[in-house]
């Protein structure tokens, strides 16, 4: 999505300063911006609104969840595995300005439990297999 006005935006005003012409459009929610009220954050376009919006709340409900299962992790691996995965799911909707940026810290350590608990599984499977295949001694 370009965020240059086009011919139907050319004769658009600032949504704060209307008396301003318009130069992009918050790739958020589609007001238009002048070159005071432009914000670029990751790479979009965006209003300071919807800047503020995003990094002034809490942590969403997601990423406290991942952080919260991952942490289960010690009563069985499957937790650990289950938080990795909400925690890389609520990273990738942080990246897309989905989810408050405040959840990112939460949601990275779930993701990287979730790794600590793919570690274990693989290291539990080696350590099964070793057992398994070991000569049996006859006395």
């Amino acid at each position: 999505m370009s965020t240059e006005p086009t011919d139907s935006t050319a004769i658009r005003k600032c949504a704060v300063h209307a008396l301003v012409d318009a130069r992009s459009v918050c790739a958020r929610c589609g007001a238009f911006m002048c070159e005071v009220c432009e914000r670029i954050s990751d790479g979009a376009t965006t209003c300071a609104s919807c800047l503020n919006r995003n990094e002034n709340q809490p942590p969403s409900r997601e990423a406290m969840t991942a952080l919260i299962v991952a942490l289960l992790m010690p009563f069985g691996l499957v937790p650990g595995l289950i938080g990795g995965m909400l925690g890389r799911h609520e990273l990738s909707r942080i990246k897309r300005g989905e989810s408050p940026k405040s959840g990112e810290g939460y949601a990275r350590l779930a993701l990287w439990l979730g790794v600590v608990a793919v570690v274990g599984l693989l290291a539990l499977i080696a350590w099964t297999i070793d057992e398994y295949y070991k000569p049996v001694k006859h006395y």
